[in-house]
């Protein structure tokens, strides 16, 4: 049986043993500092907090994987088959489920030491019974528990326990090149989002953990770009995704955003041209200026036709004032397009979906073509 222990950068391997540990803190009964628990009220239970929700209640590894590392499910297996491996408890995630770090996990029976033997034998790496399932995302050097084996990781974490037997399965992600961090304000609103091949963004709902990892990982911070969409418009397609709820960089993972269709979106929503009826011609849309003086000259040129050739009688009169307007009407009127403010423009453009499995697919083919 093989120890894995990813060869990464010690301030990697550093940020996310604290992320980890960070993690189990959220669910152990020891006593924290006042500041402690005002931070665990901002953090969503169903994502960290094991046991927060009363009954038999684990939060599911990965959805605290989704919630930490952004675009984690552009990622995949890796086509490897499962291996027998002992991984370093202090950088995997796992949870609890009705257990904490001072108790004995589901399945230990006797004394500590005995529970320590049980969950470290060889058997903990073979498929079924009393193995565990883990998961290395690969490269970044993070292990999280994909199926069973949840409880036991905090219980030897607790105990001072080095490495863990398991069943071991891989898992890519895309490497730190294609990705940016970019810091935003919009308003008196201040967040962190994260940017795929300059295309995709999602926001980070957890800036304390995140950032330090993919800063270790190698990923730059970056500024808002011109040829990207208006900031606004990329907010206001998250708030959709979220019911209008301004809080949109925390509590729970949006979906990404796709740049490039947002941009179309934008220029097809910055010009508004009229459509015009007109009685000798079909609908039809016009974008050049108005030419009003030309127009009120047809007018007066055939009232004046209509003096002179009818000798101004009343009843002529009015049939060369008839003809005049609809002379006027005949002739196409020019309507000059209206620009819309970038207000205006954000709203119209914003888009909750933005082709969101395009843009996946796109991200995905990238990934697979660099393995």
């Amino acid at each position: 049986m093989e120890d894995v222990v990813p060869e990464i950068p010690e301030s990697q391997r550093s940020a996310i043993e604290s992320f980890v540990a960070a993690r189990r803190a959220l669910s152990a009964r020891d006593p924290q500092p006042d500041w402690f628990w005002l931070w665990k009220d901002t953090v969503d239970a169903s994502t960290f907090v094991d046991g927060s929700i009363p009954g038999d209640y684990a939060c599911p590894p990965i959805g605290t994987m989704r919630s930490i590392l952004p675009f984690f499910d552009v990622g995949s297996r890796v086509e490897s088959p499962e291996r027998r491996a002992r991984v370093p408890v202090k950088s995997v995630v796992g949870s609890s489920w009705r257990w904490h770090e001072g108790s004995l996990p589901s399945g230990a029976r006797g004394s500590v030491v005995s529970a320590i033997e049980f969950f470290t034998d060889a058997e903990c790496a073979e498929a079924g019974g009393r193995g565990a399932n883990v998961c290395l995302v690969n490269p970044l050097g993070i292990f999280y528990v994909s199926g069973e084996g949840k409880n036991r990781v905090a219980f030897l974490a607790r105990h001072g326990v080095e490495l863990m037997p398991c069943l071991l399965s891989e898992r890519s992600y895309p490497t730190a090149e294609r990705l940016e961090l970019v810091a935003v304000r919009e308003g008196l609103l201040s967040c962190w989002l994260c940017v795929l091949d300059s295309n995709l963004a999602v926001p980070i709902p957890y800036p304390e953990f995140t950032l330090p990892i993919l800063e270790a990982y190698g990923v730059r911070r970056s500024k808002w770009r011109t040829e990207w969409p208006m900031l606004a418009t990329v907010m206001n397609s998250f708030r959709m995704q979220r019911g209008e709820d301004l809080e949109v960089v925390r509590h729970s993972t949006s979906e990404p955003i796709h740049f490039g269709l947002l941009k179309a979106r934008e220029e097809a929503a910055r010009l508004t041209p009229l459509s015009v009826r007109l009685p000798l011609y079909s609908h039809r849309r016009l974008d050049r200026k108005p030419n009003y003086v030309r127009n009120v000259f047809i007018v007066f040129a055939a009232l004046f036709v209509g003096f002179w050739v009818f000798e101004r009688s009343q009843a002529m009169l009015g049939l060369g004032g008839l003809l005049g307007v609809m002379a006027m009407l005949a002739v196409p009127i020019g309507v000059r397009a209206d620009e819309r403010t970038d207000a205006e423009v954000a709203l119209l453009a914003a888009d909750a979906c933005s082709n969101i499995e395009r843009g996946l697919d796109e991200a995905q083919r990238s990934l697979r073509a660099e393995s």
